[in-house]
């Protein structure tokens, strides 16, 4: 019984000091909870139109200065070449500058050191007005709930309590304030474009092709196909592209985000042998951070904008070995043992149009069902829509082509697409005698797709559109039913 007392003696005493401490401590800041301070009881309220300079000092980080030069807002220590935004500036001068009180300490003579507001302050702004005034308020620590901080005014012996996003406002750089950096790329003036990915450990080489409405692009190492939808959004907004995210990093910085050895590397060669960079980083919390010639500091873009060129190698190429439009071709020979037919095109739009003009080996092969399907439109679309089955780069195909089409398009270039057999269910694709590291599966080119014309192979669709211009009514043929 006498050992229980002897620790029931020590435990009260450790309780009586704890509680003390307690009671101390919740007198000292008895008032961290917003008092019932009116809403017009302002420390600092002064309007952007009546500021002629602004200075913040902060003890962690190099001093903040805005100030106002023939009408327009001037940031030091920015970099030249790049303009400031007055608009952002504006605002943000608005937004600082109205700044009340939510509560105050309520002691009879509280000690400023012990709220972060002598020596050890955290910021102190201070504000000149044009008509000759100047007003400061130094921001001390944060609350220990983080949502206020204290402030003390050079007009005011009190310790306020405001709300701590003046601190974040307090923490602005040079460059929050930039206008947006805009970067255009000419692909009339592109050679070629290297992507080098480190933290993929390959690399690829494109070239843009020029079309009536624009540019598309295709990989020309380490294999030959058209880039995917994703890849060609991400180059084509080069053409136009809006930076609007800056961040000023310091050498340390760039290290921990990792730009001193970029996770992807974006070259594009000019014809006059100049180049322009851009070095990205990882993409972590959906952003990453990038430089390079196009931009003088670095900047910050989304996954939205880069996504692309973070995806798996299978999914940058297109789904398809190679399309093309109506409008765009002339004539198409293929050719498969004892088959082969020469479809004729002259189109400013689809197959199915009355200006169009299309002829398989000579025939007028516009016709119809009577739903106003037109047949000559499934053999194109088989032809155009060859489905990629997968890559095999390191493969070396041997033997001669047993498919090959030959596209002659209006702009008087010539592609052969020759296809080698790889087993029993696919083909190697050869462009222009050339491997292209991908195959294709032979349903491609002899699947019949019955009644849904969308999926049929090249040969069935020949042979469907053979059989609706032998079997034709006045242009109309009706495919035989299963019932039928």
């Amino acid at each position: 019984m006498n050992s229980i007392k002897k620790l029931l003696i020590p435990l009260l005493l450790l309780s009586v000091l704890i509680l003390a401490l307690v009671v101390v401590y919740m007198s000292k800041y008895a008032k961290m909870a917003p008092e019932e301070v009116t809403s017009d009881y302002e420390l600092m309220l002064v309007s952007s139109d009546n500021v002629s300079k602004l200075t913040i000092m902060r003890g962690s980080k190099n001093d903040l200065y805005i100030s106002k030069v023939d009408d327009k807002w001037n940031v030091e220590g920015g970099i030249s070449g790049l303009e400031y935004s007055d608009k952002a500036i504006t605002e943000y001068l608005d937004d600082l500058l109205s700044i009340y009180a939510v509560g105050y300490i309520d002691l009879e003579s509280p000690d400023p050191g012990d709220y972060g507001l002598s020596d050890n302050f955290s910021y102190i702004i201070k504000v000149e007005t044009l008509d000759g005034t100047t007003k400061t308020l130094k921001i001390g620590d944060s609350s220990v709930d983080k949502m206020n901080c204290f402030a003390s005014s050079d007009n005011n012996s009190n310790i306020f309590i405001i709300d701590n996003r003046y601190k974040t406002l307090c923490d602005y750089d040079p460059v929050d304030f930039y206008s947006s950096v805009k970067v255009t790329v000419d692909y009339s003036q592109v050679d070629n474009i290297v992507i080098d990915r480190t933290s993929k450990n390959d690399s690829f080489t494109f070239i843009p092709v020029s079309h009536d409405d624009g540019y598309s692009f295709e990989f020309v190492s380490p294999l030959s196909v058209e880039c995917g939808d994703a890849l060609n959004s991400f180059f084509t907004s080069f053409e136009d592209l809006n930076i609007t995210s800056f961040a000023a990093l310091s050498d340390e910085e760039k290290t921990k985000a990792g730009l001193d050895d970029p996770a992807y590397s974006i070259y594009f060669n000019m014809k006059d042998g100049s180049r322009k960079t851009v070095y990205l980083s990882e993409l972590k919390n959906d952003m990453c951070y990038g430089y390079g010639s196009i931009c003088k500091t670095e900047f910050i873009l989304g996954t939205r904008q880069v996504g692309a060129v973070t995806l798996p190698f299978e999914q940058m190429v297109s789904e398809y070995i190679r399309q093309f439009t109506p409008p765009e071709v002339k004539k198409i020979d293929c050719f498969r043992n004892d088959t082969e037919f020469t479809l004729e095109i002259d189109a400013e739009d689809t197959l199915s149009t009355q200006t169009a003009s299309v002829l398989l080996d000579g025939r007028d092969a516009q016709i119809f069902s009577s739903n106003g399907t037109c047949y000559a439109n499934v053999l194109f679309y088989a032809l155009s829509h060859i489905r990629i089955g997968g890559i095999e780069l390191d493969a070396v195909p041997a033997g001669k082509a047993e498919i090959e089409i030959k596209i002659f398009d209006t702009d008087y270039v010539n592609t052969k697409m020759s296809f080698i057999k790889r087993d029993s269910q696919s083909y190697y694709y050869m462009l222009n005698d050339e491997y292209t590291g991908l195959f294709v599966y032979s349903n491609e080119f002899f699947k019949d797709g019955g009644l849904v014309l969308d999926d049929y192979g090249v040969f069935p669709a020949y042979d469907l559109l053979t059989t609706a211009i032998n079997d034709n009514l006045n242009y109309i043929y009706e495919m035989p039913t299963e019932e039928q």
